[in-house]
């Protein structure tokens, strides 16, 4: 951000504390205030990581989700135009073969009484397709706390409590708000800027300001003097539901089954947005109320700072995120802002990047997932028992093939059915 804006940021928050209007570090915060503290001015908290943004009360499970208010809500939905509806999720078994040693998708058909009745049968894992990254999902590696403390032995120990974390908070609440997107893929095209989803590619924040620009939107926040609201929901399109598209079954599979380890031998390549801190105090202090992204991973993989450590890329990718769920561990751990992922990571923590991308601004509102719920994240299957589902919500609109599929007819009949 700039000087200028850093400045009037400041001389804002000073002037909402002053009025005793808006932010305050007066703990638990108030969601319905109309200022909060940048990231570098968060208040330290007792037995937490440095940054974290445990702000909520010691009791929240909603993190930042608690920004959308009825008042900010019903402001999103004054904004809708046309009326129009698009999903932001793939099917259930898109990919095929999905990355990160990731299981894949398996429907069956159960007859009940053949030719009269029928029941589906699912197996998958939630990461594999359209999803939210849960406060479970990842913990600030350096303490191994999740958000608001827990532990791993909250999720899977002795002493293991289903509702600490878990993504059911969210669906009970809901995900509906005022959705911001960001199609970088378009807007590399049109500038000249070439590469593949596939690859590495990290998107820097000046990128991204050029592309809302050319989309005719100030991505600052609004406190310094820019488009973004508190409780937008960010959606970021960087192409791979495109590329996938374009490739075939074989390709598909190659770019998913690329090696995938913890260090810097990790084969896995996608683009995302970059891991640099400039990018982290924007989604910070942008206050989202939850980010989403259509590649398998919201910011580029492996991190720029993975590729010259000798520490793990989960240690290193942590100590480069955000500490309010958005760049996994601090994303998730220490700010606990919602992340989407399409196709493990859509458009929206259930999403996939929609072909029409205007629409989602034109509609004003983003209900990511069903009954509402990750920037990633997802389908009427979701509904089934959402309190088991610890770490994410499955996709909610599946397609329904009349048997089961192999890999490569499941690859050419959702090319066909996505064209």
């Amino acid at each position: 951000m700039s000087e200028s804006g850093s400045v009037s940021q400041r001389l804002a928050q000073i002037a909402a504390s002053v009025k005793k209007e808006g932010g305050t570090n007066d703990m638990p915060w108030d969601p319905k205030a109309t200022s909060f503290p940048s990231r570098s001015n968060l208040p330290k908290i007792e037995n937490a990581p440095d940054g974290a943004a445990w702000v909520w009360g010691s009791d929240d499970q909603l993190g930042r989700l608690n920004l959308l208010t009825p008042a900010r809500v019903a402001a999103a939905a004054k904004l809708i135009t046309d009326g129009d509806i698009v999903s932001l999720n793939l099917p259930l078994n898109v990919p095929a073969v999905p990355a990160f040693n990731r299981q894949a998708f398996q429907h069956t058909i159960k007859p009940l009484t053949p030719g009269l009745a029928y029941d589906d049968t699912y197996s998958l894992n939630t990461q594999s397709g359209t999803q939210w990254d849960g406060f479970r999902h990842i913990s600030f590696i350096k303490t191994g706390q999740f958000y608001n403390g827990a532990t791993g032995a909250h999720i899977d120990g002795a002493e293991a409590n289903q509702h600490r974390c878990s993504i059911h908070h969210w669906s009970d609440h809901g995900i509906g708000g005022r959705g911001v997107l960001l199609d970088y893929w378009t807007y590399a095209q049109e500038n000249g800027i070439k590469y593949d989803p596939y690859e590495y590619h990290a998107i820097p924040l000046s990128s991204l300001a050029a592309c809302g620009k050319a989309q005719g939107i100030d991505i600052r926040p609004a406190a310094q003097g820019g488009d973004i609201q508190i409780g937008d929901i960010l959606l970021i399109r960087s192409g791979f539901v495109s590329t996938y598209n374009s490739l075939g079954p074989s390709e598909r599979a190659a770019g998913a089954l690329r090696p995938h380890t913890h260090g810097p031998g990790d084969g896995m390549r996608w683009a995302g947005v970059s891991a640099e801190d400039e990018m982290v105090d924007w989604l910070h202090d942008s206050y989202f109320a939850a980010i989403a992204g259509d590649a398998p991973s919201f910011e580029a993989w492996p991190s720029r700072v993975v590729q010259k450590s000798t520490t793990t890329a989960l240690d290193t990718i942590d100590s480069t995120m955000l500490t309010d769920p958005i760049f996994h561990g601090e994303l998730t751990g220490e700010w606990r802002a919602p992340t989407n992922a399409v196709r493990r990571q859509a458009c929206g923590d259930g999403n996939t990047a929609p072909s029409s991308p205007t629409t989602a601004s034109e509609s004003g509102i983003v209900e990511p997932y069903p009954y509402s719920a990750q920037a990633s994240i997802n389908t009427a299957v979701r509904r089934v028992v959402p309190q088991l589902y610890n770490h994410r919500i499955p996709n909610r609109n599946p397609a329904h093939p009349i048997r089961s599929m192999s890999i490569p007819e499941a690859e050419s009949a959702n090319a066909d059915r996505m064209r």
